[in-house]
Protein backbone atom coordinates (compact mmCIF):
# COMPACT_ATOMS: atom_id res chain seq x y z
CA UNK A 1 0.00 0.00 0.00
CA UNK A 2 1.45 3.53 -0.99
CA UNK A 3 0.67 5.91 1.86
CA UNK A 4 0.58 8.67 -0.47
CA UNK A 5 -2.60 7.73 -3.17
CA UNK A 6 -5.35 8.54 -2.66
CA UNK A 7 -8.73 7.55 -5.03
CA UNK A 8 -11.60 9.50 -5.14
CA UNK A 9 -14.59 8.02 -6.77
CA UNK A 10 -17.39 10.12 -8.47
CA UNK A 11 -21.13 8.55 -10.09
CA UNK A 12 -21.93 11.71 -12.37
CA UNK A 13 -22.84 10.93 -15.22
CA UNK A 14 -23.85 14.42 -16.67
CA UNK A 15 -23.79 15.89 -18.90
CA UNK A 16 -21.65 18.73 -18.15
CA UNK A 17 -20.77 19.10 -14.59
CA UNK A 18 -22.30 19.83 -11.09
CA UNK A 19 -21.42 21.60 -7.81
CA UNK A 20 -19.41 18.09 -6.10
CA UNK A 21 -17.91 17.51 -9.30
CA UNK A 22 -16.10 21.32 -9.28
CA UNK A 23 -15.54 20.44 -5.63
CA UNK A 24 -13.67 17.27 -6.53
CA UNK A 25 -11.68 18.93 -9.21
CA UNK A 26 -10.57 21.55 -6.85
CA UNK A 27 -9.45 19.11 -4.25
CA UNK A 28 -7.89 16.57 -6.64
CA UNK A 29 -5.87 19.48 -7.63
CA UNK A 30 -4.85 20.48 -4.15
CA UNK A 31 -3.85 17.13 -3.01
CA UNK A 32 -1.61 16.53 -6.09
CA UNK A 33 0.02 20.07 -5.39
CA UNK A 34 0.73 18.25 -1.75
CA UNK A 35 2.22 15.22 -3.22
CA UNK A 36 -0.64 13.13 -3.10
CA UNK A 37 -0.77 10.42 -6.18
CA UNK A 38 -4.37 11.01 -7.65
CA UNK A 39 -6.61 8.78 -8.76
CA UNK A 40 -10.29 9.25 -10.08
CA UNK A 41 -12.67 6.79 -11.22
CA UNK A 42 -15.93 7.98 -12.79
CA UNK A 43 -18.20 6.69 -14.68
CA UNK A 44 -17.14 5.89 -18.20
CA UNK A 45 -17.46 8.40 -21.02
CA UNK A 46 -18.70 11.25 -18.52
CA UNK A 47 -18.08 14.90 -18.94
CA UNK A 48 -16.38 14.81 -15.87
CA UNK A 49 -13.69 11.83 -16.59
CA UNK A 50 -12.94 14.27 -19.97
CA UNK A 51 -12.70 17.26 -17.65
CA UNK A 52 -10.30 15.77 -14.96
CA UNK A 53 -8.24 14.19 -17.83
CA UNK A 54 -8.01 18.03 -19.41
CA UNK A 55 -6.50 18.99 -15.65
CA UNK A 56 -4.13 16.08 -15.94
CA UNK A 57 -5.57 13.86 -13.59
CA UNK A 58 -5.74 9.98 -13.55
CA UNK A 59 -8.71 8.83 -14.74
CA UNK A 60 -10.20 5.08 -14.48
CA UNK A 61 -13.48 3.89 -15.39
CA UNK A 62 -15.67 2.44 -13.31
CA UNK A 63 -19.59 3.12 -13.10
CA UNK A 64 -20.51 3.19 -9.29
CA UNK A 65 -24.17 3.55 -10.40
CA UNK A 66 -24.18 -0.08 -12.11
CA UNK A 67 -26.86 -2.12 -11.39
CA UNK A 68 -24.29 -5.26 -11.03
CA UNK A 69 -23.57 -4.31 -7.98
CA UNK A 70 -21.30 -7.59 -7.63
CA UNK A 71 -19.31 -6.96 -10.44
CA UNK A 72 -18.63 -3.38 -9.28
CA UNK A 73 -17.68 -4.29 -6.22
CA UNK A 74 -15.18 -6.86 -7.96
CA UNK A 75 -13.87 -4.04 -9.87
CA UNK A 76 -12.96 -1.40 -7.26
CA UNK A 77 -11.28 -4.00 -5.02
CA UNK A 78 -9.18 -4.57 -7.78
CA UNK A 79 -8.44 -0.93 -8.47
CA UNK A 80 -7.73 -0.69 -4.91
CA UNK A 81 -5.05 -3.50 -5.02
CA UNK A 82 -3.78 -2.74 -7.68
CA UNK A 83 -3.24 0.79 -7.34
CA UNK A 84 -2.68 0.71 -3.74
CA UNK A 85 -4.74 3.16 -2.52
CA UNK A 86 -4.16 4.34 1.42
CA UNK A 87 -7.11 6.70 0.83
CA UNK A 88 -10.57 5.72 -0.79
CA UNK A 89 -12.79 8.99 -0.57
CA UNK A 90 -16.15 8.76 -2.62
CA UNK A 91 -18.42 11.69 -2.94
CA UNK A 92 -21.97 11.24 -2.79
CA UNK A 93 -23.97 8.60 -1.30
CA UNK A 94 -24.00 5.75 -3.29
CA UNK A 95 -20.01 5.78 -4.01
CA UNK A 96 -20.04 5.65 -0.15
CA UNK A 97 -22.08 2.74 -0.47
CA UNK A 98 -19.67 0.98 -3.03
CA UNK A 99 -16.41 2.16 -1.49
CA UNK A 100 -17.24 0.84 2.09
CA UNK A 101 -18.92 -2.42 0.83
CA UNK A 102 -16.12 -3.34 -1.69
CA UNK A 103 -13.54 -3.01 1.10
CA UNK A 104 -15.65 -5.86 3.28
CA UNK A 105 -17.49 -8.20 0.60
CA UNK A 106 -16.61 -10.59 0.22
CA UNK A 107 -13.85 -10.69 2.46
CA UNK A 108 -11.77 -7.78 4.26
CA UNK A 109 -9.27 -5.83 2.05
CA UNK A 110 -5.78 -6.60 3.39
CA UNK A 111 -3.99 -4.28 3.85
CA UNK A 112 -7.44 -2.05 4.06
CA UNK A 113 -7.54 1.24 2.93
CA UNK A 114 -9.08 4.27 4.95
CA UNK A 115 -12.78 4.80 3.50
CA UNK A 116 -13.91 8.74 3.93
CA UNK A 117 -17.15 9.60 2.04
CA UNK A 118 -18.28 12.91 1.58
CA UNK A 119 -21.73 14.12 1.79
CA UNK A 120 -22.87 16.76 -0.55
CA UNK A 121 -26.36 16.40 -0.47
CA UNK A 122 -29.21 16.60 2.10
CA UNK A 123 -29.36 12.81 3.28
CA UNK A 124 -33.09 13.61 3.04
CA UNK A 125 -33.04 15.24 -1.09
CA UNK A 126 -34.39 12.09 -2.46
CA UNK A 127 -37.81 13.20 -1.33
CA UNK A 128 -37.04 16.84 -1.80
CA UNK A 129 -38.06 16.69 -5.19
CA UNK A 130 -41.56 15.63 -5.58
CA UNK A 131 -42.70 14.40 -2.20
CA UNK A 132 -44.73 10.45 -2.40
CA UNK A 133 -44.62 7.12 -1.33
CA UNK A 134 -41.90 6.12 -3.97
CA UNK A 135 -39.28 9.06 -2.53
CA UNK A 136 -40.31 8.13 1.16
CA UNK A 137 -39.45 4.40 0.47
CA UNK A 138 -36.70 5.37 -1.08
CA UNK A 139 -35.25 7.38 1.52
CA UNK A 140 -36.10 4.67 3.99
CA UNK A 141 -33.84 2.32 2.11
CA UNK A 142 -31.02 4.96 1.33
CA UNK A 143 -30.80 5.45 5.41
CA UNK A 144 -31.03 1.68 5.93
CA UNK A 145 -28.09 0.95 3.76
CA UNK A 146 -26.05 3.96 5.00
CA UNK A 147 -26.17 3.20 8.57
CA UNK A 148 -25.88 -0.45 8.06
CA UNK A 149 -22.40 0.21 6.11
CA UNK A 150 -20.82 2.74 8.17
CA UNK A 151 -19.55 0.28 10.08
CA UNK A 152 -17.15 -0.34 7.25
CA UNK A 153 -15.80 3.24 6.77
CA UNK A 154 -13.76 5.28 9.04
CA UNK A 155 -15.30 9.12 8.56
CA UNK A 156 -18.15 11.04 6.81
CA UNK A 157 -17.64 14.68 5.50
CA UNK A 158 -20.54 16.92 5.72
CA UNK A 159 -20.14 20.00 3.78
CA UNK A 160 -22.12 21.82 6.39
CA UNK A 161 -23.22 21.53 9.95
CA UNK A 162 -27.15 20.91 8.44
CA UNK A 163 -25.51 17.63 6.75
CA UNK A 164 -23.99 16.95 9.87
CA UNK A 165 -26.88 17.32 11.54
CA UNK A 166 -28.61 15.14 9.52
CA UNK A 167 -26.18 12.16 9.42
CA UNK A 168 -26.72 12.05 13.20
CA UNK A 169 -29.79 12.30 13.46
CA UNK A 170 -30.31 9.19 11.24
CA UNK A 171 -27.95 6.95 13.30
CA UNK A 172 -24.77 7.45 11.81
CA UNK A 173 -22.21 7.77 14.98
CA UNK A 174 -21.00 11.11 15.91
CA UNK A 175 -17.71 10.64 16.09
CA UNK A 176 -17.28 9.27 12.31
CA UNK A 177 -18.48 12.79 11.28
CA UNK A 178 -16.06 15.88 10.51
CA UNK A 179 -17.59 18.98 9.44
CA UNK A 180 -15.52 20.56 6.11
CA UNK A 181 -17.35 23.66 4.67
CA UNK A 182 -16.75 23.69 0.54
CA UNK A 183 -14.82 26.31 -0.75
CA UNK A 184 -13.66 28.22 -4.09
CA UNK A 185 -10.62 29.89 -5.34
CA UNK A 186 -11.59 33.76 -5.54
CA UNK A 187 -8.79 34.41 -7.72
CA UNK A 188 -9.61 31.77 -10.26
CA UNK A 189 -13.25 32.67 -10.74
CA UNK A 190 -12.81 36.38 -10.85
CA UNK A 191 -10.10 35.17 -14.38
CA UNK A 192 -13.18 32.83 -14.98
CA UNK A 193 -15.39 35.78 -15.27
CA UNK A 194 -13.50 38.00 -16.73
CA UNK A 195 -14.67 42.02 -17.22
CA UNK A 196 -17.97 41.84 -15.51
CA UNK A 197 -16.57 41.69 -12.08
CA UNK A 198 -16.07 45.00 -9.65
CA UNK A 199 -18.41 46.40 -12.73
CA UNK A 200 -21.32 48.76 -11.77
CA UNK A 201 -23.02 48.49 -14.94
CA UNK A 202 -24.93 45.42 -14.49
CA UNK A 203 -28.37 44.06 -16.71
CA UNK A 204 -31.47 43.47 -14.58
CA UNK A 205 -31.06 39.89 -14.70
CA UNK A 206 -31.93 37.57 -11.77
CA UNK A 207 -30.54 34.69 -12.63
CA UNK A 208 -29.48 31.14 -10.97
CA UNK A 209 -27.41 28.38 -11.89
CA UNK A 210 -28.51 24.74 -11.43
CA UNK A 211 -29.38 21.44 -13.03
CA UNK A 212 -32.77 21.42 -14.00
CA UNK A 213 -34.30 19.38 -11.74
CA UNK A 214 -37.50 19.13 -9.28
CA UNK A 215 -35.41 19.95 -6.32
CA UNK A 216 -33.58 22.78 -7.52
CA UNK A 217 -37.11 24.69 -7.21
CA UNK A 218 -37.25 26.36 -10.56
CA UNK A 219 -40.54 26.26 -10.85
CA UNK A 220 -40.82 28.92 -7.76
CA UNK A 221 -38.27 30.81 -9.23
CA UNK A 222 -40.64 31.27 -12.67
CA UNK A 223 -43.53 31.79 -10.48
CA UNK A 224 -41.83 34.37 -8.55
CA UNK A 225 -40.57 36.44 -11.30
CA UNK A 226 -43.91 36.55 -13.06
CA UNK A 227 -45.04 38.67 -9.71
CA UNK A 228 -42.14 41.07 -9.80
CA UNK A 229 -42.28 41.53 -13.88
CA UNK A 230 -44.67 44.40 -13.86
CA UNK A 231 -43.07 46.51 -11.57
CA UNK A 232 -39.59 46.19 -12.98
CA UNK A 233 -40.27 45.98 -16.86
CA UNK A 234 -36.63 46.20 -17.66
CA UNK A 235 -35.90 42.82 -15.72
CA UNK A 236 -35.06 39.46 -16.79
CA UNK A 237 -34.66 35.76 -15.69
CA UNK A 238 -31.64 33.80 -16.79
CA UNK A 239 -31.80 29.99 -15.86
CA UNK A 240 -28.73 28.43 -16.87
CA UNK A 241 -28.01 24.30 -16.90
CA UNK A 242 -29.16 21.70 -18.05
CA UNK A 243 -31.48 18.56 -16.64
CA UNK A 244 -34.40 16.40 -16.90
CA UNK A 245 -36.61 19.08 -16.58
CA UNK A 246 -35.09 21.06 -19.72
CA UNK A 247 -37.72 20.07 -22.34
CA UNK A 248 -40.41 20.66 -19.35
CA UNK A 249 -39.53 24.75 -18.14
CA UNK A 250 -38.88 25.60 -22.17
CA UNK A 251 -42.40 24.50 -22.50
CA UNK A 252 -43.52 26.90 -19.62
CA UNK A 253 -41.73 29.56 -20.56
CA UNK A 254 -42.51 29.23 -24.44
CA UNK A 255 -46.75 29.37 -23.63
CA UNK A 256 -45.56 32.69 -20.69
CA UNK A 257 -46.66 36.18 -21.18
CA UNK A 258 -43.02 36.57 -19.97
CA UNK A 259 -41.43 34.20 -22.98
CA UNK A 260 -39.19 36.74 -24.33
CA UNK A 261 -37.97 38.09 -20.85
CA UNK A 262 -37.01 34.60 -19.79
CA UNK A 263 -33.46 32.78 -20.89
CA UNK A 264 -32.89 28.93 -20.31
CA UNK A 265 -29.29 28.86 -21.54
CA UNK A 266 -28.75 25.00 -21.70
CA UNK A 267 -25.59 24.04 -19.61
CA UNK A 268 -22.46 26.36 -19.96
CA UNK A 269 -19.52 25.18 -19.67
CA UNK A 270 -18.55 28.37 -17.83
CA UNK A 271 -21.14 30.49 -16.53
CA UNK A 272 -19.24 32.75 -14.51
CA UNK A 273 -19.00 35.41 -17.21
CA UNK A 274 -22.97 35.75 -16.98
CA UNK A 275 -23.41 35.10 -12.94
CA UNK A 276 -21.11 38.06 -12.66
CA UNK A 277 -23.17 40.31 -14.80
CA UNK A 278 -26.52 39.41 -12.20
CA UNK A 279 -27.96 41.76 -10.49
CA UNK A 280 -29.38 39.00 -7.77
CA UNK A 281 -28.30 35.41 -7.93
CA UNK A 282 -31.40 33.70 -6.36
CA UNK A 283 -31.72 30.10 -5.22
CA UNK A 284 -34.86 28.35 -4.74
CA UNK A 285 -34.08 24.86 -3.94
CA UNK A 286 -36.44 22.62 -2.07
CA UNK A 287 -33.31 20.55 -0.45
CA UNK A 288 -29.31 21.80 -0.44
CA UNK A 289 -25.91 20.65 0.76
CA UNK A 290 -23.53 23.93 0.59
CA UNK A 291 -24.29 24.88 -3.25
CA UNK A 292 -21.24 25.44 -4.97
CA UNK A 293 -22.62 28.35 -7.22
CA UNK A 294 -24.04 30.13 -4.76
CA UNK A 295 -20.96 30.25 -3.08
CA UNK A 296 -19.05 31.44 -6.69
CA UNK A 297 -21.92 34.35 -6.74
CA UNK A 298 -21.28 35.51 -3.36
CA UNK A 299 -17.27 35.72 -4.32
CA UNK A 300 -18.33 37.65 -7.45
CA UNK A 301 -19.96 40.13 -5.04
CA UNK A 302 -23.55 39.45 -6.33
CA UNK A 303 -26.11 39.69 -3.50
CA UNK A 304 -28.05 36.82 -3.30
CA UNK A 305 -31.10 35.30 -2.39
CA UNK A 306 -31.85 31.99 -1.20
CA UNK A 307 -34.16 29.32 0.07
CA UNK A 308 -33.68 28.74 4.29
CA UNK A 309 -32.64 24.95 3.34
CA UNK A 310 -29.48 22.69 3.73
CA UNK A 311 -26.79 24.89 4.21
CA UNK A 312 -28.02 28.32 2.47
CA UNK A 313 -28.87 29.72 6.16
CA UNK A 314 -24.56 28.95 6.71
CA UNK A 315 -23.71 30.94 3.51
CA UNK A 316 -26.62 33.60 3.65
CA UNK A 317 -26.70 35.65 6.92
CA UNK A 318 -30.11 37.10 6.84
CA UNK A 319 -30.05 40.67 5.75
CA UNK A 320 -26.19 40.43 5.50
CA UNK A 321 -24.74 38.48 3.10
CA UNK A 322 -27.96 37.66 1.47
CA UNK A 323 -31.93 36.87 2.25
CA UNK A 324 -33.58 33.82 3.05
CA UNK A 325 -37.20 32.57 1.89
CA UNK A 326 -39.48 29.85 2.61
CA UNK A 327 -38.95 26.98 0.86
CA UNK A 328 -41.73 26.66 -2.16
CA UNK A 329 -42.43 30.01 -1.04
CA UNK A 330 -42.54 32.06 -4.36
CA UNK A 331 -44.40 35.27 -3.18
CA UNK A 332 -41.79 35.51 -0.51
CA UNK A 333 -39.10 35.47 -3.01
CA UNK A 334 -40.79 38.20 -4.81
CA UNK A 335 -41.04 40.07 -2.21
CA UNK A 336 -37.80 39.90 -1.36
CA UNK A 337 -36.24 40.27 -4.90
CA UNK A 338 -38.13 43.28 -5.19
CA UNK A 339 -36.12 44.77 -2.43
CA UNK A 340 -32.91 44.46 -3.22
CA UNK A 341 -33.79 45.79 -6.83
CA UNK A 342 -35.02 48.51 -5.32
CA UNK A 343 -32.05 49.57 -3.46
CA UNK A 344 -28.66 49.93 -5.07
CA UNK A 345 -26.70 50.64 -1.80
CA UNK A 346 -28.18 47.30 -0.42
CA UNK A 347 -27.34 45.27 -3.15
CA UNK A 348 -23.25 47.01 -3.28
CA UNK A 349 -23.16 46.08 0.79
CA UNK A 350 -24.88 42.87 0.28
CA UNK A 351 -22.49 41.79 -2.61
CA UNK A 352 -19.35 43.21 -0.37
CA UNK A 353 -20.28 41.70 2.61
CA UNK A 354 -20.70 37.96 0.67
CA UNK A 355 -17.32 38.50 -0.72
CA UNK A 356 -15.58 38.90 2.66
CA UNK A 357 -17.50 36.10 3.81
CA UNK A 358 -16.34 33.45 1.60
CA UNK A 359 -12.38 34.71 1.59
CA UNK A 360 -12.71 34.42 5.67
CA UNK A 361 -14.58 31.03 5.53
CA UNK A 362 -15.20 28.82 2.19
CA UNK A 363 -11.57 29.13 0.53
CA UNK A 364 -10.71 26.14 -1.55
CA UNK A 365 -7.21 26.75 0.48
CA UNK A 366 -9.01 26.07 3.47
CA UNK A 367 -11.34 23.19 2.48
CA UNK A 368 -8.30 21.51 0.82
CA UNK A 369 -6.13 21.86 3.82
CA UNK A 370 -8.47 20.10 6.10
CA UNK A 371 -9.47 17.40 4.09
CA UNK A 372 -5.09 16.30 3.74
CA UNK A 373 -5.32 16.78 7.33
CA UNK A 374 -8.03 14.52 8.10
CA UNK A 375 -5.69 12.11 5.55
CA UNK A 376 -3.07 12.45 7.61
CA UNK A 377 -4.53 11.69 11.23
CA UNK A 378 -6.69 8.83 9.85
CA UNK A 379 -3.73 7.00 8.24
CA UNK A 380 -1.85 7.57 11.55
CA UNK A 381 -4.41 6.28 13.90
CA UNK A 382 -5.82 9.40 15.55
CA UNK A 383 -8.95 9.41 14.50
CA UNK A 384 -10.95 11.99 12.62
CA UNK A 385 -10.92 14.67 15.00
Amino acid sequence: MSDKTVLYINNFAGPGLGGGERHLGVLAAGAREAGWRVIIACVPGSDVGDWLRGRGHEVLDLNPSDPNVPKTLMQLRQIILREQAAIVHAHGFWPGIIARAAVRWPAGLNPRPVVITTVHCQPDSIAAGRPGGSAKAKLGLRRFLDNFTARWGDTFIAVSKDIAGQLTAQGIPTEQIVQIYNGVDVDELRSLAGSGVGSEKRSREIGTVARLEPVKGLDDLLQAFSLIADDFPESRLVIIGGGQMEAELKAKVRTSDLADRIELTGYLENPLPRVAQFEIYALASHSEGLNITFLEAMALRRPVIASDVGGNPELAEDGTTGYLAPSRDPGACAGLVKRVLSDSDERQKMGAAGAALVKDRFSAEAMVRQVLGLYDRLLSGAGPT
